[in-house]
C-alpha cells in the first residue's frame, strides 16, 4: 500500500530532521563545549564522586570575608552566579535529577564527564520522541481516518512549535533541569496512557509515578503534573473494574512518587537543614534572594 509507506517514510524523515536540527542548534550555541567552572552540573557530579553534596568548587576567600556575602552589591566580583552559598559551600539550587539519572551514570560507566549541553540535548530529544510517539499512538487509535500528511506534520509541530527548541538554543544550567522535567513528564504521560489501554496497568502506573517524581526532582513546579495520574485511576473507578483496580493503580503510582518526594526532602535537609528548602533563599543572583517572597 503506497500511502502507508509514504506516511512512514515522511514521518521518519521528520523525526530525523528535528533531531538533527536540535543537534545543530546546540552545537551552534557552543552547547557541546566544556564550560569548566560554569558547568555547575559537572561540578555537582564531581562532588558526588568525592562523597559530598556540595559542588566541587570552593567559594573564594574574598566572598566569605564579606560583611554580607548575599548582598548582590558586595558579592558581584567574587560570586559564582546563581549558585547557592550555605555555610561556606556552594550548592546547586536547580534540580539534581538530571545529574542523578544521566550525568552520574555516564561518569561512572565511562570515566569521563558529560557536559550540560550534551545532557540538555539528550533530554530534549527524549521529550520530543516521547511526545511525538504518544501523539502518533493517539492518532492511530482514535483518528485512523485522518490524512496521511497529519503524521509528519504533527511530528514537525511538536519539534518546532514547543519550548524544546528554545531550550536547545541555550543549553545551560537553567535550561537543563527544565528539559529534564519535560522529558520525565512526557514519559509519565506515556505511562498513564499505557495504564489505560495496556495489559499491565499497575506496572504502567508505577512507571508513571516514578517519572513524575523524577520530573519534580528536576523542577519542583512539575509537581502539578501529578494531576495527570488521576485520569487512569478515575477511568478505572468509573468503569468499575474488578478487584479494586482503581485504588491499586493509585497506590502503584503513589509509592514511587512518594519515595521520590521523601528522597528530595532528605536531600534538601542534608544540604540546608530544611526539607522544603531547595536553596533559593541562599542563591547568589542579581537580587537579594533571602529578602524576596518567591511564592
Amino acid at each position: 500500500m503506497p500511502r502507508p509507506r509514504l506516511e512512514t517514510a515522511l514521518t521518519s524523515a521528520a523525526f530525523v530532521f528535528v533531531l538533527w536540527f536540535f543537534h545543530w542548534t546546540v552545537s551552534a550555541n557552543s552547547g557541546y563545549d566544556n564550560w569548566e567552572d560554569m558547568d555547575y552540573y559537572q561540578s555537582l557530579v564531581r562532588g558526588w564522586q568525592k562523597g559530598q553534596l556540595h559542588l566541587d568548587k570552593d567559594p573564594s576567600p574574598e566572598l566569605l570575608a564579606l560583611k554580607d556575602p548575599y548582598d548582590p552589591e558586595q558579592n558581584l566580583p567574587h560570586k559564582l552566579g546563581d549558585a547557592t552559598l550555605y555555610r561556606g559551600r556552594y550548592y546547586l539550587y536547580f534540580g539534581a535529577a538530571p545529574a542523578l539519572t544521566l550525568m552520574l551514570p555516564y561518569a561512572l560507566l565511562t570515566g569521563g564527564s558529560m557536559t550540560m549541553g550534551v545532557a540538555t540535548m539528550v533530554f530534549c530529544s527524549i521529550a520530543f520522541l516521547a511526545a511525538s510517539g504518544l501523539w502518533l499512538a493517539i492518532r492511530r487509535r482514535y483518528f485512523p481516518a485522518s490524512g496521511w500528511w497529519m503524521a509528519p506534520c504533527g511530528v514537525l509541530a511538536i519539534g518546532f512549535g514547543t519550548h524544546l527548541l528554545a531550550l536547545a538554543q541555550r543549553p545551560m544550567i537553567w535550561e537543563l533541569p527544565i528539559a529534564s522535567g519535560i522529558a520525565f513528564t512526557m514519559l509519565a504521560l506515556i505511562g498513564g496512557y499505557a495504564a489505560i489501554l495496556g495489559r499491565r496497568p499497575l506496572l504502567a502506573m508505577a512507571a508513571a509515578g516514578l517519572c513524575v517524581g523524577l520530573a519534580v526532582g528536576s523542577r519542583p513546579t512539575c509537581l502539578f503534573a501529578a494531576g495527570a495520574l488521576l485520569v487512569p485511576v478515575w477511568l478505572a473507578w468509573r468503569e468499575r473494574q474488578p478487584g479494586g483496580m482503581w485504588w491499586r493503580m493509585g497506590v502503584a503510582a503513589l509509592v514511587p512518587l512518594g519515595a521520590c518526594g521523601l528522597a528530595i526532602m532528605a536531600h534538601n535537609y542534608a544540604r540546608f537543614d530544611n526539607p522544603l528548602e531547595w536553596g533559593q533563599d541562599y542563591q547568589l543572583s542579581g537580587a537579594y534572594e533571602g529578602k524576596l517572597t518567591h511564592f
